[in-house]
């Protein structure tokens, strides 16, 4: 589309913020709770994976800053969820 070039894991990076970002628009309008859940489960999950991505050499230190902040987020979201 722009010429760039992308590997098959930053396909799924941008692919991850893309449903991410989906759920935050449809929390605006449903039950921004339950949304907001979901959302901190799949980065949890999103976040394990390009942890373990980094790890294996697939990915670099994008995916590494990526993957630390989603499980951070998602980590802090539900900790104080009960307080919310």
């Amino acid at each position: 589309l722009l010429c760039i070039h992308f590997t098959p894991y930053y396909s799924l990076l941008f692919g991850f913020m893309g449903f991410v970002g989906i759920l935050h628009l449809v929390g605006i309008t449903k039950e921004a709770h339950l949304f907001a859940y979901f959302t901190s489960i799949a980065r949890l999950i999103t976040g394990t994976i390009f942890l373990c991505l980094f790890y294996l050499g697939t990915i670099d230190m994008l995916g590494l800053l990526v993957g630390l902040y989603d499980i951070s987020y998602a980590l802090l979201y539900l900790i104080f969820r009960s307080r919310l």
